[in-house]
């Protein structure tokens, strides 16, 4: 029973979302057809991809070298600001804050600033510049894939609150004094270009699979074969119990919208 209660508390959606699909599929019966595999095969391809950039530290290195360069307050919560809105469009909100929120601790610390200010920015940012792309984050993957829109219809529904939203983030970025300071990060190891190169490359591919480009099965294989080849490990690493969350709520939006009295509301 404990071990129950322990795993509600760690991943209590995932319970949720089982509990749905099983309660529903006792007044409908489900099918496999409301399972979207598109959209979890490309989820499944695009965790991969991104556990692999962590692993080189790609975007901690890249944030690094642009610090660097910083020799202004402004410039520096612009830089910080910039890595996490752009990154989230492609690697997700969560992963941009957990990359580069500890980056801008480390600043504070190092500077002696207070970063209360620039990780509520951060915050904003990167769920904001997630809003904006289907990879962004598995919502929006799901609604892109199930509404079957095209890239210019996506991005034409999400201009104007994206030009809002950055318009918003400038206005509270400008808003107050600047000040000079010169920033030392220690440089990090460049990582390998090989796997780089290559890793990259699969983000795009991926991002090619998303907008209709590409076939999504054949990204994830090529992906999962790429990975398994490089480092299996990173197969362990995935968020799997994501999947199968995704997984209940097709079912169980699959068995209610097949239900007489929701189709009649």
């Amino acid at each position: 029973m404990q071990k129950i209660k322990n795993y509600w508390r760690r991943e209590p959606v995932l319970c949720i979302a089982v509990i749905l699909a099983a309660v529903s599929s006792l007044y409908s019966r489900p099918q496999l057809a409301y399972i979207d595999f598109d959209v979890l095969a490309i989820l499944l391809s695009l965790m991969l991809v991104v556990a692999e950039l962590k692993e080189i530290r790609f975007l901690d290195w890249l944030a690094v070298e642009l610090l660097n360069k910083c020799r202004s307050k402004r410039q520096l919560e612009l830089v910080l600001l910039a890595v996490t809105y752009i990154s989230s469009m492609f690697v997700t909100n969560d992963v941009a804050l957990l990359t580069f929120v500890p980056l801008a601790l480390v600043i504070g610390k190092t500077l002696k600033m207070d970063m209360e200010r620039i990780i509520i920015l951060q915050t904003l940012a990167a769920n904001l510049g997630s809003m904006l792309t289907p990879p962004g984050n598995p919502q929006n993957l799901f609604l892109y894939a199930h509404y079957s829109y095209t890239a210019g219809s996506f991005f034409a529904v999400m201009a104007v609150p994206g030009v809002i939203s950055l318009a918003y983030l400038l206005l509270l970025l400008f808003h107050g004094k600047d000040s000079v300071l010169k920033l030392e990060l220690p440089k990090l190891q460049q990582p390998p270009k090989g796997i780089l190169l290559l890793f990259l490359g699969l983000l795009l591919l991926n991002i090619g699979a998303v907008l209709h480009w590409f076939d999504k099965l054949w990204a994830l294989l090529l992906t999962a074969g790429v990975v398994a080849l490089c480092d299996w490990r990173r197969l362990r690493e995935v968020d799997y119990s994501l999947l199968v969350t995704f997984a209940g709520f097709f079912v169980f939006i699959g068995n209610i919208s097949h239900s007489p009295a929701v189709s009649y509301l």
